[in-house]
């Protein structure tokens, strides 16, 4: 048993630069499923920032919104409104089918603009902070979004 032993089993983490409080317009890059090393189910939205509030946050940067799954929590709600917000439809749409295709390899949702709205809060039953990020449509047009990423060197 060598010093790299279990290399090939051995999982990359991308993630770890989360939104911060601020307005944001994002673009998807990429949707995720899975279970992590603590056995938590997850949602991940891999996101390019357009434009940002947050100097933390800066135009360019590749961040992630991690959902752990949990019972008894808000998760699958948020999930719902996040994947209806994307795919400009109502969450009464948005079923476990439609959840599971927009992880899939086809990644329907990649390069939707969305803008976000981060702030965060303290829960309720543990007392911790959490930011809780609200979804929305962005209006704009693609002329819009090719001059926020030539702003943003991309």
């Amino acid at each position: 048993m060598g010093l790299f032993s279990g290399m090939s089993d051995a999982k990359y983490s991308e993630g770890g630069i989360y939104l911060l409080d601020g307005n944001y317009v994002l673009e998807v890059m990429e949707l995720k499923s899975g279970t992590s090393r603590q056995r938590l189910d997850f949602f991940v939205a891999e996101c390019r920032i357009l434009q940002s509030t947050n100097p933390e946050r800066k135009a360019g940067t590749i961040c992630s919104w991690f959902v752990g799954i949990k019972p008894d929590t808000p998760a699958l709600a948020d999930i719902r409104r996040f994947l209806a917000v994307a795919g400009d439809s109502d969450d009464s749409d948005v079923d476990d089918t439609a959840a599971e295709m927009a992880v899939s390899s086809e990644q329907p949702f990649k390069g939707v603009v969305l803008r976000a709205a981060a702030t965060t809060i303290t829960t309720a039953k543990l007392k911790r902070p959490f930011t809780k990020v609200v979804w929305a449509q962005f209006e704009g047009t693609e002329g819009d979004v090719m001059a926020m990423r030539k702003a943003a060197g991309l």
